[in-house]
């Protein structure tokens, strides 16, 4: 019995009323509001979920050639779709991570009812799925690559939790550095030309727009502790931001110029004067062979044809971003090549690999931009790349850059067509895949809405072929005890049987050890072995947070040994260095033998904050930990026949509020 005629009259006859009133008091997640997110906003507008609870959505990325983020944009047009959300959508431009807990806090995770994925960063997905299992919450993930998609839910307790990050071999079919230094497949040096596409037009342009936007301080938050991988791209930046008052078809050319130099003679020499041809492995056998091939580096004075039209398309497509081509008039590459001819190009010198030198580099690279008066800068084109346009330049800079690695490490040429449809491959995302995705996430949605928990289905899609399938979700992993060989550091056996303890029986993921208090290590200890889900029989040997080791048990009587040895030596020693580094590894016994015995006492919460820093959210009343713990020696007897026992646990949260 529908409510009148009105917008969500259809839901009530399929769903009921129940399903609407549940959907409407939502609180939603959205992470992602690219393509793929504004299919599922829009699947969200159309029935008004959280149009009386909130829909908070996020995006840090800018939408291109606009002025708004992707979240912002996404905001107005599910608005415009249905007015009932336009005080109920929540706008956030902020990557969702462990440094913006401040932002997304403890009460904000609690208080969801569910939580959807629609970006690709794997980075991303394992973060949300973490929280996701630490809440209790449900998760959906949607995925697109190209023609293919996958939607799948994460549900606590029934489904596997989804991993920390997607396998790089899943995003990119071979090894970064086997396409980067060692490709001996074609498809490696295509899969290289649409990297370097990226790294010389879209993510520079990309930088350029979002920082005149933004400005430099807001927008150098995202890169502030990966130099390494901004510094390129900076480097990029700080060069167009030089050029863009002034810029002609010379300093495109040039630009073309330095890139060709630098990625196959520069990077080549590189190569081999850190590999020469004889190099020889740790285990004698030749380092270079059919899977590394032995380069050979462009030439810097005499350019082949390969080499002019890589020039030649690059220029074009620079000048297309600068905006200097006139009615789509491009120069020739006789035109191009007399420009590229004029340079003087620099001897090679060997480049070290020094991280304090990048550092370095980065800090004064930032110094420079900050210099930069962004205001008075012209705005640019943004590029990203488009397999179908024959008049852009970008399949020809594609096939040139391809053949060229092809030709460094002696490889098969490729056809343009061919690194046409391998381009397609990578880049294009259908439509028609991405409404298809978003709406089989939303039939899971449905089933969240109306209680049919154990009816849950993964889809995948490949409209290329035009084949879709439905799934059960994978089972939450349960640990059982069991018996297995591996390495056993008693026997330094890896053949050994040994014996693994799971406590308590069937523990999944989603499963905590919650103990309550501000509590000391010693505190701590007996309340972990006295919980009721592990009922004694242990003893706890190390304490961490993540990588950080904030307990450890030692041996007093092995360190007191080894000081005493140190110091033994150090007096017998007529060597003044050698004395010194006996006595302070005296001192570092000493050290570990002292922390030891004051840390039993030391405060959980306190050790925490030291090794892992302050809490980013000052509102959150726990903390996650790992305990590695052995059998009490004074309960294995069952154990003694196995050279080695291990013990699995359930993570704890310590709620110190």
């Amino acid at each position: 019995n529908p409510t009148g005629n009105g917008r969500y009259s259809h839901y009530e006859c399929l769903f009921g009323k129940d399903f609407v009133r549940k959907a409407h008091a939502s609180k939603c997640f959205l992470v992602g509001c690219g393509n793929l997110g504004e299919k599922i906003l829009e699947n969200a507008a159309m029935i008004g979920l959280g149009s009386k609870g909130k829909l908070t959505i996020t995006d840090d990325d800018m939408r291109k050639n606009a002025k708004y983020t992707k979240s912002e944009s996404a905001a107005q047009a599910a608005r415009s779709f249905n007015s009932e959300l336009k005080s109920t959508i929540e706008v956030k431009k902020t990557f969702v991570e462990a440094k913006t807990e401040d932002i997304f806090d403890y009460k904000f995770w609690d208080g969801l009812d569910f939580v959807i994925n629609a970006t690709n960063n794997g980075k991303a997905q394992g973060y949300l799925s973490e929280k996701c299992v630490l809440h209790g919450k449900v998760m959906f993930d949607c995925k697109v690559f190209g023609n293919m998609a996958a939607s799948s839910i994460q549900v606590p307790h029934k489904t596997a939790a989804f991993s920390a990050a997607i396998p790089e071999e899943k995003i990119m079919p071979f090894d970064l550095s086997a396409v980067l230094s060692f490709p001996y497949k074609p498809r490696m040096c295509m899969e290289f030309s649409r990297m370097l596409f990226q790294s010389m037009f879209k993510d520079p342009s990309t930088m350029y727009e979002n920082m005149k936007k933004l400005g430099f301080d807001e927008y150098a938050k995202k890169f502030e502790n990966d130099f390494l991988y901004a510094l390129p791209t900076l480097q990029n930046v700080l060069k167009w931001f030089k050029l863009a008052d002034n810029v002609d078809m010379k300093a495109c050319v040039k630009l073309a110029l330095d890139t060709y130099i630098e990625e196959y003679r520069n990077k080549v020499l590189n190569l081999i004067s850190r590999y020469p041809e004889e190099y020889k492995c740790d285990n004698g056998s030749p380092f270079w062979n059919s899977r590394r091939r032995f380069p050979r580096a462009v030439s810097s004075t005499n350019f082949n044809e390969l080499a002019q039209e890589f020039i030649w398309h690059a220029s074009c497509i620079f000048a297309d971003i600068f905006g200097i081509v006139n009615g789509g008039k491009y120069p020739t590459m006789e035109e191009t090549m007399k420009i590229a001819n004029s340079f003087t190009v620099s001897a090679w010198s060997k480049q070290e690999d020094d991280e304090n030198q990048f550092k370095e580099s980065h800090k004064a690279l930032i110094t420079e931009i900050k210099k930069v008066d962004l205001s008075k800068l012209p705005w640019i084109s943004f590029v990203d790349l488009d397999a179908k346009d024959e008049g852009n330049h970008h399949m020809g800079f594609l096939t040139a850059a391809t053949n060229l690695k092809a030709d460094v490490f002696r490889i098969y040429r490729s056809t343009k067509e061919e690194c046409r449809m391998f381009a397609a491959r990578i880049v294009t995302q259908n439509a028609n895949t991405r409404a298809y995705i978003a709406g089989a996430a939303f039939l899971e949605v449905y089933k969240t809405l109306l209680g049919k928990k154990d009816m849950f289905k993964s889809a995948q899609v490949n409209t290329a072929f035009n084949t879709y399938s439905f799934s059960p979700p994978d089972e939450a992993k349960k640990n059982r005890s069991r018996f297995e060989k591996g390495f056993t550091p008693q026997e330094k056996d890896f053949t050994a049987e040994r014996k693994v303890i799971c406590i308590p029986e069937m523990f999944t993921c989603y499963d905590y050890i919650d103990i309550r208090g501000d509590l000391t290590f010693d505190e701590f200890k007996k309340a972990f072995i006295m919980h009721k889900l592990i009922k004694g029989g242990l003893i706890v040997k190390d304490v961490l947070a993540g990588r950080s080791h904030l307990y450890y048990s030692i041996e007093g009587g092995f360190y007191e040994s080894k000081k005493a040895k140190n110091i033994e030596r150090a007096k017998k020693s007529k060597n003044p260095k050698l004395k010194e580094r006996f006595m302070k590894q005296a001192e570092t016994c000493q050290s570990f033998m002292d922390e030891f015995s004051n840390m039993g006492k030391k405060k959980v919460l306190q050790r925490y904050i030291e090794k892992v820093g302050p809490l980013v959210d000052p509102e959150v009343p726990f903390i996650v930990l790992d305990v590695c713990a052995e059998v009490d020696p004074s309960q294995a007897t069952q154990n003694k026949k196995y050279s080695y026992v291990t013990v699995e646990v359930p993570k704890v949260r310590l709620w110190f509020k």
